[in-house]
Formats: structure tokens, C-alpha cells, sequence
């Protein structure tokens, strides 16, 4: 990154201040005396040079760091006014101009010093380095541990191990992240391992070496610090490598080496060596500690800030952890973690390194530091800066272009404006547009971020660093490093099959998996997933149609009736749900016909205000997000009616989406209702919509029954005369009494917690007016497509940059625990949500915290409660007038407060997993980190549902997880919510995955029949390559006699014509829904042998069926060798039968038989769905010319049984014989195959 043009000029004041040169010089003469001096008076055996280690027996004392003799004085230096980010610059440009020694900048935070390396980092001084603390407690044994911390301290040591002196070295930490120890450089080497391809190495001893380093044992590596061994497949994470590494073994050589995606688990790069580094916090071998300084020399310099601030953290640190370490040493966990001085700093520590090394001090709080270096004699020099601050702008750009003008006239300032990103460089380059037409005014626009701006004046001149976010009052993160984290497709454990589960198997209804069963076929065995139905009904169902079986998905904590096999039950529901599915797709597609018929007003173009006003935004943008503005912009500013769906997870943005439209529509003296379903999220949107919107001409006004009638009386006739813009509200707003002079936006705010009456009148308004619809309910890919073509619909998945996960832990209930989060919370400022959803009780449990937490303000909230009572309570919580507000799950959704940002959820196991989402996505709004605490009876005691439901959450921490979590209940909210309460019933019946097969088709089959016009597409048939094809429908002929065996022909044996349908399906959803039967003699299956773990096995053989191309197949295959090793004939096997499945449907036969060294094909009966595309439309005459070419190595005969036809070619003895038949073929139907996906299949295969 380019350096920013203010570095050049501090740099210049740096290099011209004399006496700030003679300080450094005098320190760096002062501490190669010191060092001299103190390695003689330490000799032979200085402390620096003994390490500590973990081990209980041989532990010595941390104080390593010798001072150096009394008669060495060190100088120091006192940073002054030196204000905004001009004083972690101007540390970094005095070691780069001045001391070329490495620094150290101490903070009290970790968020302070996470601001100054992304300050040093952005501003082009990229050798700045962030030092966090690990967050690492030995003493909480119940704490979830976050490796990315520990990963990152390690890829510092290795930066430090591999300085060779020659470049700038500077650390940005906090006095937690300094206190901590960390592995001296001695251990870590030795206690490092470099693996290398082509080595011999014993994979077992191995194991046990990576255990000794602290790598976890897990069945799939994804996280920083894991392990997995598959027979000769050794997968690893170091803990600073940015992707996984893959050792593939071929008896105890390493004959491969390569890094490998987590999310695919596909390998990426093959490498020669890697070298993993001790996991540190979890180590079982003894490992020499000491503190960071020890990977340093001693010419090293400290710039503390605040030091009295400081030394008191190192205290307080120091004396807590030595409280628990005795609480725990009388419980009898003696042998099981190590006393403080083993991994903590001490104060006498601290004072010793203060008093060796030379020291930078900022800050008001630094008097007793100062006065002890006075005390030792040691000389403080003053550097002042001679920065100043900015002043608070609040956005107001009037009052900005005034004061850059008089800063121009009065000093002729240079003005550079920071900007987070390109799009706001734009907008803000349209702002300062008359500015920059002005001769005497130099301003410019840099991309780029700094934590706050400043004002550097010297004889030289004056240069003003103006931020975005601080011209607009905005908060500001620091720019986090993109760690490659765990991925999040899918959380694909709760999808995962475990024996026990509820399936669904599309031809036979819901039962329950009983796992895997080898069964003897002939002399060959094949496996068969089993699944027991209703009286004890057992199906076996084979690897090749695993496809066919889902797990369900239906209300939570509701089990399902399972079916009767063969009772025609299952049958019988599904056509009941096709059937109203039917006019649920037939509704939704009937309104989007009416509303592209209808013309809307047509808003006008973003004006000066519009650019303006999104400028203030206080984030970045997502991808996803401004995809969205323009899509509703386009909609818009079109002349049909805008009915667009946006659905996003809690705090991604939807609600800036709804404040930009209506903004636009403002603009252009249209009037905006915003529906939401609940007084207190009208309360919210209103304070959010006044924010945003404060600095312009903009009436905003709120309707619930909060608001007096008198006061609710003014506002519907400001409406009704216009001088309302905005009104926001609960239904009240449909009443009839509400009357708008020109509404041209109508906003709906999680539209399925209406009514019917509500959602009745919202009919009325989508056919005339614009209309935006949000929620945060996750709506299931498979309802995406179905939607598309009734709605629109955008899609937000994209995080906020720089949000910090929720750290989400489960624990057993426990008022100590309660009480200890609610204090940490408090003591930093900021307060806490106590979910417990019992009424009855919340009084109790609010007694039990006011006991707990004597001087904390609690209050309480449910849905009993009058409304002006709850409005009260809300309104006191949001203006920090009570700490702590225990409620039910009504805060679930609309409340948005930065401040809070712990929540306690107390029998976390009795809420949904969507509940338990929307309630954690109340806290972590802010730039602080989060918590949430799930409080349990012992997960022992849980059903295994509820256990991996409050795991998952637990693990899936990250914002956009609700997209993955959504996985169980949120799917089903998503389709009820959308489609009606009816619906539900349906999916309760068949499973959620089923019923979505069922409303694609339908919405498809509509299109193609009924609503062909209005979508474009000719009735008919369209064969798989997108050709029309006639579908007249005349009816059959039967055959006239029986075929002889020996009868040639390619023309339809049945006679010219098809099925009386009156509406054919497309070639390619017959395709979808065909399902062929595969026989032939060797065993195919995936070997536990050959992979371990049940649950993966079927996840394999599902994804192989489920495979929709050879393509796809060969990735199969190649992902399969990857992760384990070379395919067993067994393994082939199955993936061939997957082959001959795949090809067998795209001729639409029915059944192919290997046995005997011939092969039998089952033609289509006459009365099938798929007769008239195999007869008419091409597939049996070029299978008939096909067994004329192969004739002559390759005899056939078809002969004829009642109504079905079969095909007997000899000669063929295998699968992959038959493969090789029948694929060449396939191109003749004018399928796509693609001869080079059958030669990578291959390929990949040998």
C-alpha cells in the first residue's frame, strides 16, 4: 500500500528536531553499555539465558530480566500533543528515521492496539505487526478456546525468528497480549517439526508427536491446531498456517505433501515441506517460557501508553490469576495447570523491564512512572508534536466546506480526505465538487483509514488528514486481517444422517435410519442403507438411490408419523400436496402477472442529497448490499410496480436498504409507510430513520399504540395534507383512518408475522405501488428458484466487514457464572440481556440477580405488560438507564442496542434454533466483542437433538451463520412463513425437502403450460438441448401382436403418437425425476475398511447420487482419492454404477441388468411419463442404430413381454464394459457430455 502523503511531513519535523536525535543516539550508546555491564556482572550464568519450562517439578521463577547497573542511566522520552493517530505514526517514523531498533507500542486494550497496526498497516508502514493476547485462561476449565489468537501469535515469533535486523521491526500489542509468555526461541525451534515429502516417518509415532505439540484429534480437520488420520491419509492444521497441509503415506514414506481447502477438503497445492509450530495453550511436553523481549534485542524500545494505567492492568491481572489458581489448587486440580508464573507476568516483572529497556511514555495517566524514572535518575525528554484535534462535524457538509475554506485562507492547508473504500471516494469526490472547481483549495481523496485524523502544523506549513468517519460522526473498527476460518456452506452437521435420525425416501414416506447393513446378492455382497417404517417395515435401499433419501426437516421437537410401507398412505399425501401447492404457485404467479402489467410512478435519478446521505453511512457496504440497493433502485426507477424481497441475517444491513429507498422516494415528494409487526421495532426503525436522516429536510413520524390518540390525530392529518413524508408503524397504518396524500413506497418489515387481514390488504397496495419486503428469516436455496419467477428477490449473506463473531459457550447453570458475566459486562461500560421465557418466573429470576449484582440496575420485560410500561422499560435500557433487562424472547427481534453486548440465555435448550440466533444477533452490533452464554442442564442429560442443535449454534459464531444454522427450523420458518400456516401442515407431512421438489415442479410445470406467455416459453416440449419439440397430444395405438425376438427396427413399436397428456413435461424434469434401476454382480460399496466414519460414508454416497453430471462425478472421485487414498475396486464399483445410473437416464431406460456377459436394457412401458420423449423424439431409434454398429462384437436381440420391451446385447461383462457402450451413444440424442469429462472420469479412476 502506498504510504500516505502526512508521513513524509511528520518525517520531516522528526528529522529536524536535533535534540530528539541526540535522546536516541545517548539511548542506543547507554544500552550497548548497559549490556556489556550486565553480562560481566551475570556471568557465567546470566538468568536471560535460563529457560523456564511448564514442567510442576523443575519450574524456576520468571524474573529473567536482569536490570542493568544503577550507574547506567537510560533516556527516555515523553510523546506531547501528539493527538488522533498522529502519535502511533509518529512512534513508527522515529524508529524507521531515527532508532532503526525494534518498537514496541504497549496499549491498555486490545482494541487499541488492533487500531494502531491497522493505523501503521493503512497508512503504508507495512511492517507493523498486531501481537494479540491468546485470550487463554488455564484456569477456566470450561471456556471454549478460540485458536485464531494463539495463530496468530505464532506467525509473529516466526516473523521475529526470521528478522535478520535489516528491515524495521515494530509491535503493536496490549499489556494483556505483552503479559502473556510465549515459547523462547530455543523451543521453538526444537519444539518445532518440519515434515518433508519423500521422507520416512512413522505415522503412529507421528501422531503422538503432534499430540506433545497440543494438536487436537478431530474426524475432519477445520480449525487451526486439528488433526485427523484416515489409513494412510494424515491431515494437519498447523497453528500460523494459513490453509491445512495433506500427508498421503505410502507404507511409512511421505510420498505426498500438499495444502487442502477446509471447506472442500480438495487439495490445492502440492508442497515440498512444512514446518508446524507448538500449540502453545495446549502442549503436553515441557516448553521454555519467557516474555515476548526474549525474541528481541536489548537496543529494543518501549513506547507504553498511559504506564500508571498499565502497571495497575499487571497487577490486577496478576492478583486474579493467583486467586483462581488457589481456588482451583484447593478443589485438587494441582497437577492439571501450571502456577501463574509459568505463563503470566509478574508486577515485579514488569517494573524490571520499565526499568531495563529504554522507554517511550504518552498519556495523561503516566505521573508515577515519570516520577520513578526522575527517582532513578533517568532523563525524560520532551517531544512535542504539535498536532490538534479535529473538530466534531457531525456530518453537517455545510459547516465541513466552511472550515476547510477557512483553513485554507487562514494557514493555505493541504486537505487530504481518507476514504474506506472506492465507492465512498466517489461519492465524496461529488460532494466536494464545488470545492475542488475552487482554485486556492488542494484537497484530495485518498483510499485509505486511519482511527482518527489530525492536524500537523509546522514552519514548513499545515496538512489536515481528514477521515470519512469522522466527518460524518461515525464509529470507526479497526481493518482485521482476513483469516481463512472454518467455511460455513452448510451446517452440515445438523444435515449429517446419524442412526436414529427421521428419514424421508421420496417413493415410500418417513421412517427411521437404522444405519448401513451388508447384504448378500448372489456371491457378491452390496450395501444398503436400512430404514424401519411404521410396524416394524423394513426397506433396504441401495447405495445407487441414496439420492431418494433425505433427512426430515419438520417442526422442531415434533416427531413425525411415520409411514405404513405399502398402505398407498404416502402416495395419497403427496398428491393432496401437490394439488394445493398447485394454487398456493398458481397465486403467487397470478400477482406477479398483474403487477407486469400495471404501470408506477417512475422515481427519478440519485440527486445531490441521495449521494449525500448514503455517504454518512457508518459501514462499508457489503457486495451483497449494494447489489441489492441498485436492484431496488432499478425497480425504482422503472415504470412497473416494485415488489422485491429482501431477505438478510440479523444485522447485515436490510434495515440501511429500506432508509436509502425511502430517502429516494422523499426526494421525489412521495410519501413511505413502514409496516412493522411490533411496537417496539416501530420505536427502533424510528429512531434509526430520525438518525439517518437528521440533517435533512425529512418529517418522520411514528404510529403504534405507544403514541397518545392526540398526538396520533396530528400525525394522520400531517399525512393526509403531506407534510408527513415517513410514517412508521404496526398495523395500525392498514387501518382506514390512515390516509397518505401520494404514498409511492410501501415498506413491510418481516412480513409472515402478520395476519391474514394484514397481509389481505397488502395485496391491494403491491399491484400499485412500490414495495419492499424484509426479513431476516433465511429463505432455502430450493425455495430461491421457485420464488424468482413470482417475486423478486435479493439476497444479503455477505458479513459486515470488521463485525466480531459472538462468542457463544454453553454451561451448565450456575449464579456464579451469571454473576461473574454480568460484572465484566458492567465494569466495562455496558450491559447485559437475561433471556428466561417463563413469565411466572421472571420476577423471581430478576430477585435472584438484583441479589447477585447488588449496585447493577436491573429491569424487566415481557409481552404481559401494558404498553406504555413496556415502552418505558425498553426506552430506560436503550438510554443506559438500567444495566440489565431480564425478558422473554420478546427481544428476539427489533431491538438494536450497541451498548449491550452480553447475553445470558437461561434454559437455552428449550428454544428453537432460530429463536436462539435471532436472540444472540441482539448483541454484537458494535466494535466490541460479544457474548453469549447458554445456560443448560448437563448436555449429558440432553436429548442428542438438543445437544447438537446448542452445539452448533455454539460453533457457528460467525455473522451469516444463520444461513448455515437455518439448516433445521429456520428452512421450515422460511417456507411456512413465506408460503402460509397451510404449508406447514404439508411439510410437516412429507418433509421440508420433499415438499420444495414438489413446488419447484409445480411453479415449472405452470410456466410451461399455463403462464407460457407470460414467461416467455412455447408450450411444448424442450428436449435436453433446448430444441423444441411438438407435443400434440393424440391417443395411443397398442401394438398390433407380439414382437419377434429377431424383429428389426427403429421406428416407435408401439405406433406413431403419445400419451393422452394434456400437458407433457419437459424432456430435462423427466430426466430429474427418472430414477433407473442398476444390477450387476461385484460388490460395490465404500468400505468402513477404506472410510472410517458412518456418517461420511453415507454423506459420500449421497453426493455421488445426487450428482447431475460426469463432471461432477469425476470431482467425486478426485475429492474421494484426495482425502482417501486410492479408490478400492469395491469404491469403483459404486462410482460406475453412479456412470451407468447417469446414463441410462439420459436414454430414459428404465433398467439395466450386467450378468452372464450380456447386458439386458428395459425400455419405457407405453403408459410411462417418459414414453413419448424416448419413442418420438429420437432416443430409441439412435439406441437401435447404436446395436446395429456394435452388431458384429456385440450381438443383440430385443424381444417384447406384454408391455414392456427389452434390449439383450451380448458381450458385455461388467459395468465398465457396459459404460463404455453406452456412453459414445449418448451424444447421439444431442446430449451434452462432453468427451473430455469422461476422460477426466477415467483419469481420475486409474
Amino acid at each position: 500500500m502506498a504510504e500516505l502523503t502526512i508521513l513524509s511531513h511528520l518525517a520531516e519535523a522528526i528529522g529536524r528536531n536535533t535534540e530528539l536525535r541526540n535522546v536516541v543516539k545517548a539511548a542506543a550508546m547507554a544500552v550497548e553499555e548497559a549490556v556489556e555491564k550486565g553480562l560481566a556482572e551475570n556471568s557465567p550464568s546470566s538468568p536471560e539465558t535460563t529457560p523456564i519450562t511448564t514442567s510442576r517439578s523443575t519450574a524456576k521463577s520468571n524474573s529473567k530480566t536482569t536490570a542493568h547497573p544503577p550507574s547506567i542511566k537510560l533516556p527516555s522520552i515523553k510523546l506531547m500533543d501528539g493527538h488522533g493517530s498522529s502519535s502511533v505514526l509518529a512512534w513508527a517514523l522515529l524508529q524507521r528515521e531515527l532508532t532503526h531498533a525494534p518498537l514496541i507500542i504497549i496499549r491498555e486494550t486490545e482494541e487499541q492496539a488492533a487500531l494502531d497496526a491497522s493505523d501503521l498497516v493503512e497508512a503504508g508502514l507495512d511492517w507493523a505487526l498486531h501481537f494479540p493476547a491468546s485470550g487463554f485462561d488455564p484456569y477456566d476449565l470450561d471456556a471454549i478456546k478460540d485458536t485464531r489468537p494463539m495463530a496468530q501469535r505464532t506467525e509473529v515469533l516466526e516473523r521475529l525468528q526470521a528478522w535478520d535486523g535489516k528491515e524495521p521491526l515494530l509491535l503493536c500489542t496490549s499489556i494483556a497480549g505483552f503479559g502473556e509468555q510465549v515459547v523462547v526461541p530455543d523451543s521453538f525451534s526444537s519444539g518445532s517439526l518440519t515434515l518433508r515429502r519423500g521422507e520416512t516417518l512413522n505415522p503412529e509415532s507421528l501422531e503422538k508427536q503432534l499430540q506433545d505439540l497440543g494438536y487436537q484429534k478431530t474426524p475432519f480437520v477445520d480449525a487451526t491446531g486439528d488433526y485427523s488420520r484416515r489409513g494412510g491419509i494424515l491431515d494437519i492444521w498447523s497453528i500460523s498456517g494459513s490453509y491445512p497441509i495433506r500427508l498421503e503415506f505410502f507404507g511409512d514414506e511421505v510420498e505426498s505433501l500438499r495444502e487442502f481447502d477446509p471447506d472442500s477438503q480438495r487439495s490445492v497445492a502440492f508442497i515440498d515441506e512444512v514446518k508446524l509450530r507448538p500449540n502453545s495453550s495446549e502442549a503436553t511436553g515441557e516448553v521454555a517460557k519467557g516474555t515476548l523481549l526474549e525474541w528481541l534485542p536489548r537496543q529494543t524500545w518501549l513506547a507504553v501508553d498511559q504506564g500508571d494505567v498499565l502497571s495497575d492492568a499487571v497487577t490486577t491481572a496478576w492478583d486474579e490469576a493467583q486467586e483462581a489458581f488457589g481456588e482451583l489448587v484447593d478443589k485438587g486440580h494441582e497437577e492439571d495447570i501450571p502456577p501463574p508464573k509459568h505463563w503470566l507476568m509478574s508486577p515485579e516483572d514488569w517494573q524490571t523491564i520499565l526499568q531495563t529497556y529504554p522507554l517511550g511514555i504518552q498519556g495523561a495517566f503516566s505521573k508515577t512512572l515519570e516520577g520513578r524514572l526522575e527517582k532513578e535518575g533517568r532523563t525524560l525528554h520532551s517531544w512535542t508534536l504539535g498536532t490538534e484535534r479535529l473538530p466534531e462535524f457531525q456530518g453537517r457538509m455545510d459547516q465541513v466546506k466552511d472550515w476547510v475554506r477557512a483553513q485554507v485562507a487562514q494557514h493555505q492547508a493541504q486537505i487530504t480526505i481518507l476514504c474506506d473504500h472506492s465507492s465512498q471516494k466517489r461519492r465524496l469526490e461529488e460532494l466536494f465538487e464545488e470545492l475542488l472547481d475552487e482554485e486556492r483549495v488542494e484537497l484530495k481523496f485518498q483510499v485509505a483509514s486511519l482511527h482518527e485524523g489530525f492536524i500537523l502544523s509546522t514552519d514548513q506549513g499545515t496538512w489536515i488528514t481528514l477521515t470519512d468517519h469522522q466527518l460524518f460522526g461515525r464509529y470507526h473498527r479497526a481493518k482485521v486481517r482476513k483469516k481463512r476460518t472454518r467455511g460455513g456452506i452448510s451446517l452440515k452437521e445438523l444435515r449429517d444422517l446419524h442412526v436414529g435420525d427421521f428419514v424421508v425416501h421420496v417413493d415410500h414416506g418417513i421412517g427411521r435410519f437404522e444405519g448401513f447393513q451388508k447384504i448378500q446378492v448372489r456371491d457378491t455382497v452390496q450395501e444398503s442403507a436400512v430404514v424401519r417404517y411404521q410396524g416394524d417395515s423394513l426397506l433396504y435401499v441401495n447405495v445407487t438411490s441414496l439420492h431418494k433419501l433425505q433427512k426430515y426437516s419438520g417442526k422442531e421437537g415434533v416427531e413425525p408419523q411415520m409411514t405404513r410401507l405399502g398402505s398407498g398412505e404416502w402416495a395419497r399425501k403427496k398428491e393432496k400436496t401437490r394439488n394445493r401447492v398447485r394454487d398456493i404457485a398458481r397465486e403467487l404467479i397470478q400477482l406477479y402477472a398483474k403487477r407486469k402489467a400495471m404501470n408506477a410512478y417512475q422515481f427519478s435519478p440519485d440527486n445531490t442529497w441521495q449521494r449525500e446521505m448514503e455517504a454518512r453511512f457508518e459501514y462499508e457496504e457489503t457486495p451483497d448490499q449494494l447489489d441489492t440497493l441498485e436492484a431496488v433502485k432499478h425497480d425504482m426507477e422503472s415504470d412497473k410496480p416494485m415488489d422485491r424481497l429482501v431477505c438478510g441475517d440479523v444485522g447485515f444491513g436490510k434495515t440501511e436498504v429500506a432508509i436509502r429507498a425511502a430517502f429516494k422516494a422523499v426526494m421525489d415528494q412521495k410519501q413511505v409507510a413502514v409496516l412493522v409487526p411490533t411496537t417496539i421495532l416501530a420505536e427502533q426503525h424510528y429512531r434509526t430513520f430520525e438518525r439517518r436522516m437528521a440533517d435533512f429536510p425529512v418529517k418522520i413520524g411514528v404510529i403504534s399504540r405507544f403514541v397518545p390518540p392526540a398526538e396520533q390525530k396530528e400525525r394522520l392529518a400531517q399525512l393526509a395534507d403531506g407534510r408527513l413524508d415517513i410514517l412508521i408503524g404496526t398495523h395500525r397504518i392498514l387501518s382506514k383512518d390512515v390516509q397518505f396524500k401520494d404514498l409511492g413506497l410501501l415498506i413491510v418489515d418481516e412480513e409472515q408475522r402478520f395476519g391474514v387481514a394484514a397481509k389481505d390488504k397488502l395485496k391491494a397496495f403491491r399491484a400499485t405501488v412500490d414495495v419492499l419486503t424484509l426479513t431476516a428469516t433465511p429463505i432455502p436455496r430450493t425455495l430461491h428458484f421457485s420464488l424468482m419467477g413470482a417475486r423478486d428477490l435479493s439476497v444479503i449473506q455477505t458479513p459486515p466487514a470488521n463485525r466480531q463473531p459472538v462468542e457463544t459457550e454453553i454451561h451448565a447453570f450456575s449464579e456464579a457464572l451469571i454473576q461473574e458475566a454480568i460484572m465484566q459486562e458492567v465494569d466495562r461500560g455496558g450491559q447485559v440481556f437475561v433471556i428466561h421465557n417463563r413469565v411466572k418466573h421472571l420476577e423471581e429470576f430478576a430477585d435472584m440477580i438484583r441479589g447477585l449484582c447488588p449496585n447493577v440496575r436491573v429491569k424487566m420485560a415481557h409481552g404481559q405488560m401494558g404498553g406504555s410500561e413496556l415502552e418505558s422499560v425498553i426506552r430506560s435500557f436503550t438510554q443506559h438507564k438500567c444495566d440489565v433487562l431480564v425478558s422473554t424472547n420478546i427481544v428476539e427481534n427489533g431491538i438494536d442496542i450497541s451498548n449491550a453486548n452480553t447475553m445470558i440465555i437461561h434454559q437455552a435448550h428449550t428454544f428453537g434454533l432460530s429463536e436462539l440466533h435471532q436472540l444472540r444477533g441482539r448483541v454484537g452490533r458494535s466494535d466490541r466483542k460479544a457474548f453469549c452464554l447458554l445456560l443448560t442442564p448437563p448436555l449429558n442429560d440432553l436429548p442428542s437433538e438438543a445437544r447438537r442443535r446448542l452445539m452448533a449454534l455454539e460453533e457457528f459464531s460467525d455473522l451469516g451463520s444463520g444461513f448455515h444454522i437455518a439448516m433445521r427450523d429456520l428452512d421450515i420458518r422460511g417456507a411456512g412463513d413465506l408460503l402460509g400456516a397451510e404449508q406447514s401442515g404439508f411439510i410437516q407431512d412429507i418433509g421440508f425437502e420433499l415438499y420444495t421438489k414438489i413446488l419447484n415442479e409445480t411453479v415449472e410445470e405452470l410456466k410451461e403450460n399455463e403462464f407460457s406467455e407470460l414467461f416467455g416459453v412455447k408450450q411444448g416440449n424442450a428436449d435436453v438441448d433446448g430444441a423444441d419439440v411438438a407435443g400434440e397430444a393424440v391417443s395411443r395405438q397398442e401394438p398390433a401382436g407380439t414382437m419377434d425376438s429377431t424383429t428389426e427396427t427403429t421406428q416407435n413399436p408401439w405406433g406413431a403418437g403419445s400419451p393422452v397428456l394434456k400437458a407433457l413435461p419437459s424432456v430435462q424434469r423427466l430426466l430429474d425425476t427418472l430414477d433407473p434401476t442398476i444390477e450387476f454382480d461385484p460388490s460395490a460399496l465404500l468400505d468402513q475398511e477404506y472410510i472410517q466414519d458412518s456418517v461420511e460414508r453415507i454423506n459420500l454416497y449421497r453426493s455421488l447420487a445426487s450428482s447431475s453430471n460426469l463432471a461432477e462425478m469425476a470431482q467425486w472421485v478426485g475429492s474421494v482419492k484426495d482425502r482417501f487414498g486410492v479408490l478400492p475396486s469395491e469404491a469403483r464399483h459404486v462410482v460406475y454404477a453412479a456412470v451407468l445410473k447417469w446414463i441410462c437416464r439420459q436414454w430414459l431406460l428404465t433398467k439395466c441388468t450386467i450378468r452372464s456377459d450380456k447386458m439386458w436394457l428395459l425400455c419405457p412401458k407405453p403408459t410411462a411419463r417418459t414414453a413419448d420423449a424416448f419413442y418420438e423424439q429420437g432416443r430409441f431409434a439412435a439406441l437401435m442404430e447404436q446395436c446395429k454398429q456394435a452388431e458384429a462384437s456385440h450381438p443383440y436381440t430385443m424381444a417384447q413381454k406384454k408391455d414392456e420391451i427389452r434390449l439383450i446385447i451380448q458381450g458385455i461383462g461388467s459395468v465398465e464394459e457396459a459404460c463404455d457402450y453406452l456412453l459414445g451413444t449418448v451424444s447421439q440424442m444431442n446430449v451434452n457430455v462432453g468427451a473430455m469429462f469422461e476422460a477426466e472420469l477415467e483419469e481420475v479412476l486409474a
